[in-house]
């Protein structure tokens, strides 16, 4: 799933869109920790229309039926699939990066 919403269906989304997608969640961690709104973004739509695409109805098909749905306690029943912009990019691993506090602890 993440790596579906990082790079999108079939790596549909270009390097300069996850640039811009990471920089907006940056942004929006950053207002949150300052005490402001969460900012969802879209997921599983809540009613299918006509124009609903395929990957749409899949996911409604499981996550807008009994089978699949979920809400806890005192969440609207479409929130759970629509998560908040801060979460939905994977940062880098940056234990993985020299220098990091990982890497600086194992040399102490």
């Amino acid at each position: 799933m993440g790596a579906a919403a990082r790079n999108g269906l079939r790596h549909s989304v270009s390097l300069e869109q996850r640039k811009a997608l990471i920089k907006k969640a940056t942004d929006q961690r950053f207002v949150e920790f300052r005490g402001g709104e969460p900012q969802y973004i879209p997921g599983t739509v809540n009613q299918l229309d006509e124009t609903t695409d395929p990957v749409q109805r899949e996911f409604f098909d499981f996550y807008r039926t009994a089978r699949g749905a979920y809400a806890p306690k005192g969440q609207a029943p479409e929130q759970p699939t629509k998560p908040m912009l801060s979460s939905i990019v994977k940062l880098p691993p940056h234990a993985r990066r020299r220098g990091s506090v990982r890497a600086c602890r194992a040399s102490s």
